[in-house]
């Protein structure tokens, strides 16, 4: 009986396992391509910060790649752009900041940005850092 099922399986499968590689497969996927490239890379989501109001901001990036502050009303799911890459970009320069970390002043009309960083020890402790007034 084992016999009989061992030929069974063998002729049901035969076929299948010889068979040429599926068509969809991608032959050009490499190790360099999978770990050395932004290809296979997850998008990030923050960092995110509440507001007194009940709602939150994020950090994102808009179609081109670059940085925006989005903002949330967790009641309605309502999403508003609330700088956008034109508003991060300093003056000369052609692309937003690299926003590594964000926080708001107290009244919410002010933020601190911290890009270009760099490791001190452990940590990304030094760079630059800028005020964006949302008023001017």
């Amino acid at each position: 009986m084992r016999r009989f099922l061992l030929l069974a399986l063998l002729i049901l499968i035969g076929p299948a396992a010889s068979s040429a590689p599926a068509q969809d497969a991608d032959p050009g996927l490499t190790i360099e391509r999978i770990y050395g490239s932004d290809e296979f890379r997850a998008q990030g989501f923050g960092p995110v910060r509440w507001l007194e109001d009940g709602g939150y901001t994020a950090l994102e990036r808009d179609e081109n790649g670059q940085n925006l502050i989005a903002r949330y009303d967790p009641a309605s799911g309502e999403r508003s752009v609330l700088l956008d890459a034109a508003a991060l970009t300093p003056e000369g320069e052609n692309r937003a900041l690299p926003i590594a970390d964000y926080q708001w002043s107290a009244d919410g009309r002010r933020m601190l940005i911290f890009t270009n960083t760099r490791r001190v020890w452990r940590y990304h402790t030094r760079g630059d850092y800028w005020v964006k007034d949302l008023a001017s």
